[in-house]
């Protein structure tokens, strides 16, 4: 099979995600920018979401009762976007930052906890815009020509456990739980 230029500059993640997914409005907003940097950039297309606790291993059924647990009782909650910022991470290259609320934070410390994760370096809350390599100067310049939308506040309304090993089109959700 003769790859693309996206897939062959793709980084492989490991084991399962937890993530957060905003309302349908903030996914339509920020799907179209994600599609948009994905073929300007021949990087690859994914979902709009906010990982609150990756590289999960393990058996998937322990994973999926913790996970489980974990929603229980979370309602849907609002998150602020300060404004895109970029990275030399091919995870985090563009993203907007994300304010980090209370309860957002404590999210992902009961996360930590339920998965014995409590020693991982501090949470950076961030919602992806483009997976790749690319400097940082066509990132700027990115910004400035197409202008990504997105909305300065979003409500969260699911959690999804996401198998994420591999490379992006690779991935697979295995449950979603709507927030009400």
């Amino acid at each position: 099979m003769i790859k693309t230029p996206a897939q062959k500059s793709q980084e492989k993640a490991k084991g399962y995600s937890i993530w957060l997914l905003p309302d349908d409005k903030s996914t339509h907003l920020l799907q179209g920018t994600i599609d948009t940097l994905s073929a300007r950039f021949h990087s690859p297309v994914f979902q709009p979401h906010i990982t609150l606790l990756g590289q999960l291993e393990g058996d998937q059924l322990s994973i999926m009762g913790s996970f489980n647990m974990l929603c229980k009782g979370v309602h849907p909650f609002m998150l602020g976007v300060r404004g895109i910022a970029y990275q030399n991470v091919f995870f985090r290259s563009m993203f907007c930052e994300l304010s980090e609320t209370g309860e957002l934070m404590a999210l992902n410390q009961l996360a930590r906890e339920r998965y014995g994760r409590e020693t991982d370096k501090a949470y950076f809350p961030h919602l992806s815009l483009l997976y790749s390599h690319k400097s940082e100067a066509e990132k700027q310049t990115a910004v400035k020509s197409l202008k990504p939308q997105y909305p300065d506040l979003m409500t969260i309304a699911s959690f999804a456990l996401v198998k994420t090993q591999g490379e992006v089109g690779d991935w697979e959700l295995l449950k979603r739980f709507e927030l009400s």
